[in-house]
């Protein structure tokens, strides 16, 4: 008897490691049900590449209309980001405000700021109405040239991009003022310069009387 218990014993023992394999097999199967994590935006040099056009408003449970509340077209205003400020034009009076953009998504613009003009109709309104939705506004999502910003009560700004003469031209602009005199030829130019207070570096090129200054503002030149 005692031989066959030994017998058996590495019979019984190898059955059991066979078994304990093939659970552990089991349990360690990839599991391909779990859902992706979006990834957020975290780009937001897309945010001051472009000026913003806003098209349409849209309150929440409503389809988008491109005329805000008080009647007038939503497209008149743009919106241009740089560093932490974002202001506005088109509307009565230019407003702006100090402006926070976060991961994940997060978009939030401080106390707005605007001059102190009167018009004439309902353009004040707008004006009052745009700076309360953007002092409302929490999220942003960037598609391409198309911006959305969103409040917590579901209300949505909807703005398309345009390239900043900064993006479209590869760098700031600069100034240059460019004296023209005509002839018999055609005629000529050539680049008046000036010192940091304005006054005229003078030069000894010939015929300065006769040409006259054409100022030229924002262009690049490389």
């Amino acid at each position: 008897m005692m031989t066959t218990h030994k017998r058996l014993l590495p019979l019984l023992l190898s059955g059991m490691f066979v078994t304990a394999c093939a659970g552990t097999n089991m349990d360690t199967k990839p599991n391909n049900s779990a859902t992706p994590i979006a990834k957020p935006i975290t780009n937001t040099a897309s945010l001051t590449a472009m000026t913003w056009q806003l098209v349409s408003h849209q309150t929440s449970g409503q389809a988008a209309s491109n005329l805000l509340q008080t009647g007038d077209a939503a497209n008149r205003y743009q919106a241009s980001i740089k560093a932490n400020r974002i202001s506005i034009t088109g509307g009565c009076n230019a407003m702006s405000g100090l402006l926070t953009v976060g991961v994940p998504n997060t978009f939030s613009i401080g106390p707005m700021m605007a001059t102190k003009r009167a018009c004439a109709g309902t353009l004040m309104q707008s004006d009052a109405e745009v700076s309360r939705l953007l002092s409302r506004v929490t999220q942003y999502s960037l598609n391409g040239q198309t911006l959305t910003l969103s409040t917590a009560s579901g209300d949505k700004l909807n703005f398309k991009g345009m390239e900043t003469a900064e993006t479209k031209h590869g760098g700031e602009g600069v100034r240059k003022f460019i004296e023209l005199n005509s002839t018999a030829k055609g005629i000529e130019w050539r680049e008046a310069k000036y010192d940091s207070n304005w006054i005229r570096i003078k030069d000894n090129a010939r015929g300065s009387q006769t040409f006259r200054v054409l100022k030229v503002s924002h262009q690049r030149w490389v």
